[in-house]
């Protein structure tokens, strides 16, 4: 399912806001229940997946708002002196 996934729905290039939704529709399934161990692994390892997806933006929109900061930052300083 690992490879299928990647391909298919092209999981390295999803956004936040895509990623976001289809880690709460399969935290949705898991929860439901029903699913064999196969599934039921298959779908944790699918959220795991969009969890680190998830992570990996947030941190790097993290440093570019840090960066942006510190730029703005740094001409306001200087053009106050």
């Amino acid at each position: 399912m690992e490879k299928q996934f990647d391909e298919i729905n092209g999981i390295n290039n999803l956004s936040f806001e895509q990623a976001l939704k289809m880690l709460e529709e399969t935290v949705e399934k898991l929860e439901d229940g029903g699913l064999t161990l196969n599934e039921t692994t298959d779908m944790y390892e699918q959220g795991m997946k969009l969890s680190q997806i998830c992570t990996n933006i947030l941190k790097s929109t993290e440093v570019k708002i840090t960066e942006i900061q510190t730029k703005y930052s740094d001409e306001m300083s200087s053009s106050d002196q």
